[in-house]
């Protein structure tokens, strides 16, 4: 895993459920939870922008841009 806290975007199919502190997104092959607290959303682009050791931890680097 990543020590450090590059950030990069990820491209998502959709939004599926938000909390106040969470933001359920789609991804082809599954559902993940984001924390509002360490991402970023941009609802129209269909883009989260989150730490690079996240994305590691949750296995999602095919979907970077």
């Amino acid at each position: 895993m990543s020590e450090n806290n590059d950030y990069v975007i990820l491209q998502y199919d959709k939004v599926i459920a938000g909390t106040k502190d969470a933001v359920l997104l789609g991804f082809c092959d599954g559902d993940v939870w984001f924390p509002r607290s360490i991402s970023t959303v941009e609802f129209e682009q269909n883009e989260v922008s989150v730490p690079l050791w996240f994305v590691e931890e949750k296995e999602l680097e095919a979907f970077i841009i």
